[in-house]
């Protein structure tokens, strides 16, 4: 009913009808690919979901990174983006390196680029 509608929509924090069927199209409905991706699509995820471990270092010089991981990652990122000096002297040296679990980040189809713009879109300016 309308009630329930409103849960699904609105995301509620507190359901009071935690499940949902979903009935796949004839066609697909015994494909466990299609069922896999249509409920990776519609559970709700966070970003605490996707993360193995969260880690703050500070690095001083933020083009040549002291964690040796970063440090081809950190190269190709300034190889590709266009910074200006005023961009660089904004950057911190405290760097939260987030390392996502890689068996869910594939199991929910995610991009990094839709992790990027979402935490972009919460924090804008501020990173």
């Amino acid at each position: 009913g309308v009630p329930r509608l409103k849960e699904i929509i609105n995301v509620a924090k507190t359901v009071k009808t935690p499940g949902l069927t979903v009935y796949l199209q004839e066609e697909v409905s015994g494909d466990p690919d299609v069922a896999s991706l249509v409920h990776s699509l519609i559970e709700y995820t966070v970003l605490g979901d996707l993360v193995k471990l969260t880690e703050i270092y500070y690095d001083p010089d933020v083009i040549n990174p002291i964690v040796e991981q970063d440090a081809e990652f950190v190269k190709e990122f300034y190889e590709l983006e266009a910074m200006s000096q005023d961009d660089m002297h904004r950057l911190s040296p405290w760097v939260l390196r987030i390392v996502l679990n890689s068996e869910t980040f594939s199991y929910k189809k995610m991009r990094m680029k839709e992790i990027k713009d979402v935490i972009a879109e919460e924090y804008g300016n501020d990173l």
